[in-house]
């Protein structure tokens, strides 16, 4: 049976050392590589996610973990989170309320959009209390749901059947990259 990614689920992952190393702000040449746009109020969704994913071999860049970064958002910010869409392999947006409700997630899906295309863009619906309120831009995006102890990636709305979400990363790197 396939699933959303709950809040609970997400913030009981621990994150390993192996994990951390991957929660850093630069790209692996040996990984795929991910941008997540995210809110900020949501670390431990952020670090739950990045442990699944790191589990799957993929590197993922977390905006709050660039020490080049001002502590204030400024030109050099916006610049930044420019490039570092457009250098990721993939761009993940982690769909939870805090993040539709955020200022910055749709200006960086809309970033994304442009510069990757609907094929390199994957929405991580996160539910709260059993239900994902969602958005109507998200649905226009391929999902990643949990399916077993695994994730899938879906197409838009969730929607079709899935696939791997590893080997289906993996693929895009490989392919734009």
């Amino acid at each position: 049976m396939e699933t959303y990614l709950s809040d609970s689920a997400l913030k009981s992952i621990s994150i390993q050392k192996s994990d951390q190393q991957r929660l850093r702000s630069t790209r692996s040449t040996s990984y795929t590589s991910v941008f997540l746009s995210h809110s900020h109020h949501d670390r431990e969704l952020v670090e739950g996610l990045v442990a699944k994913l790191a589990r799957q071999g993929i590197s993922v860049y977390v905006d709050w973990k660039d020490a080049s970064l001002p502590s204030s958002p400024t030109r050099t910010t916006v610049e930044t989170i420019k490039e570092q869409i457009a250098t990721n392999d993939v761009f993940m947006l982690l769909a939870s309320d805090r993040a539709l409700e955020s200022k910055w997630v749709p200006w960086e899906l809309g970033v994304a959009d442009k510069s990757k295309g609907y094929e390199r863009i994957v929405v991580v619906p996160v539910t709260r209390n059993g239900s994902f309120r969602g958005s109507e831009y998200i649905n226009v995006y391929r999902q990643i749901k949990e399916v077993g102890s695994g994730l899938q990636i879906f197409g838009a709305g969730g929607s079709g059947a899935g696939q791997a979400a590893g080997p289906f990363l993996s693929r895009k790197a490989r392919i734009y990259g």
